[in-house]
């Protein structure tokens, strides 16, 4: 009963009080129309303020942090995960030429000396071919010798005997003819001639035609002895072809060419070799070590070296091509000047992280790349140094950079 009557009270007075001062309140009179008042006072002293005050300082250069790197970067030179280095071949900050071997992997010796065992088989099997083709070559060397030699002799020989039979033709006929005036006499009576002389001389031509008819074979006989000589010849000839043929072909020459070309190429492949002329900036492993992730070897060509600085993506609109440089390493060195060369096509988070406590660790950068210029020794052996840089602003013909927004 207490509370319900203590409820009543309080709303009476409120009810009294909304009553008495709302008037003051609808006609301005009361402590709202002052803190309007002061509103309005504060708002058009910071006007004044503002109108009075002198424009902001224009931007005459952007800051960023960078990092020093050879030009064109570093390139990582790997090898296959899982597998073992087995020799380094080159030491640190040794200039290498484009395609000299680094280092060797695991395999490297037993490959090296399965290509040695090839080669070894392949000059015996090419030596032995050799030798069967020579051999060859004086079997067929010998058939033509004794070819010309049949074609150089036999000539005045069958010439000897066509003379001898045209010899014994003649005296054949002589003897005939001889025979056949006795036979006449012997008929006609004219002279006194003996049956046995007729006979005698009847046998001389009996023996002068077989005389004459040997010579003929013994012509005929030559000539086919020729044909077959030659005809042995050839076939002799075209043997040694045949041999010297089936002997390469046994020989496996070009199967073990195939093989040492395989061979070479397990090799290449057990051996790391530098893809572009550069300087041993960096190496990650050791003989003995299971290659990881990482690259065993790192190089780059320190002969032009350039700074990649991070400029905040609200400033990059700013830089421009061929902009000058400040590049600071630390507090009391000399300054490094250069110029704008590229800048990336894309906006990510920052790399580099100053000293200063108050910096965001996390900001929106873009990548600037700016050729140093010479000379510029000290910073050959200072790839990745973090340095300060101050890019000046000012008027330049080129377009400044169009990036796309990487999350």
């Amino acid at each position: 009963m207490k509370t319900i009557l203590t409820s009543l009270v309080v709303g009476a007075i409120c009810l009294v009080a909304g009553l008495f001062l709302g008037p003051q309140w609808r006609s301005g009179h009361g402590e709202l129309t002052a803190f309007r008042a002061g509103d309005d006072f504060r708002g058009r002293g910071k006007a004044a303020s503002d109108r009075d005050s002198p424009p902001r300082a224009q931007l005459h250069s952007v800051h960023a942090l960078g990092r020093v790197e050879p030009t064109g970067g570093l390139y990582p030179v790997g090898a296959p995960a899982g597998t073992r280095v087995d020799r380094i071949l080159v030491e640190l900050g040794q200039e290498v030429q484009e395609g000299q071997e680094l280092g060797a992997m695991d395999g490297y010796a037993e490959r090296t000396g399965q290509v040695a065992w090839i080669e070894a088989q392949l000059a015996e099997a090419r030596a032995q071919l050799k030798s069967e083709q020579d051999y060859a070559a004086i079997l067929d060397q010998e058939a033509a010798l004794e070819q010309e030699s049949m074609l150089t002799l036999e000539g005045p020989e069958r010439k000897t005997q066509e003379t001898n039979i045209e010899v014994l033709a003649e005296k054949a006929k002589s003897s005939r003819n001889d025979y056949e005036h006795l036979v006449e006499l012997n008929k006609e009576k004219r002279a006194t001639i003996s049956a046995q002389e007729i006979e005698r001389q009847h046998l001389v031509v009996s023996q002068d035609e077989a005389t004459l008819r040997n010579a003929r074979a013994e012509l005929e006989r030559f000539a086919v002895n020729r044909k077959l000589r030659l005809a042995k010849l050839e076939i002799q000839l075209r043997k040694t072809k045949a041999t010297a043929l089936r002997a390469s072909q046994a020989i496996p020459v070009k199967s073990l060419e195939k093989q040492l070309e395989l061979a070479r190429e397990q090799v290449r492949q057990t051996v790391i070799r530098a893809p572009r002329a550069g300087r041993i900036l960096a190496i990650h492993a050791k003989p003995g070590e299971v290659a990881g992730p990482k690259p065993v070897f790192e190089l780059g060509d320190t002969r032009r070296m350039e700074v990649v600085a991070e400029v905040d993506e609200d400033q990059v609109s700013s830089i421009r091509k061929n902009q000058k440089a400040t590049i600071r390493l630390h507090a009391g060195s000399r300054p490094y000047t250069g110029v704008v060369e590229s800048w990336a096509l894309m906006v990510a988070k920052n790399d580099i992280l100053g000293l200063d406590p108050t910096a965001a660790a996390y900001a929106r950068v873009v990548e600037i790349r700016i050729r140093v210029d010479e000379p510029c020794d000290e910073l050959r052996d200072r790839t990745h140094l973090q340095v300060n840089v101050d890019i000046a602003l000012g008027d330049s013909a080129d377009s400044g950079p169009t990036v796309e927004t990487s999350q």
